[in-house]
């Protein structure tokens, strides 16, 4: 079984209309990751580069306002995939 079907089967249904659930299946899509370790640590390097970029960035001025938006949002995304992961696989 593939690690994109092991999500599937083993992810509730109720998450699966999620949006995150979505970007969980592309980003292993993408990557064409096999296991739950590597997906983990993709997960885990993502969320330490953003909280560092975050970190470093808040006290600048306006020009980066959109970045720190969009940083932020995909630090979330990244947070509930690595649950997902954790939880149901």
């Amino acid at each position: 079984m593939s690690l994109i079907d092991e999500i599937k089967t083993k992810v509730p249904k109720r998450f699966q209309a999620e949006p995150d659930f979505g970007a969980l299946v592309d980003t292993v899509r993408l990557n064409d990751f096999t296991s739950k370790e590597e997906l983990l640590d993709y997960f885990d390097k993502g969320i330490q580069e953003i909280e560092d970029w975050v970190k470093n960035n808040v006290s600048t001025g306006g020009t980066v306002v959109k970045d720190l938006r969009d940083k932020t949002i995909k630090l979330g995304t990244f947070k509930a995939c690595k649950r997902y992961v954790e939880e149901y696989l």
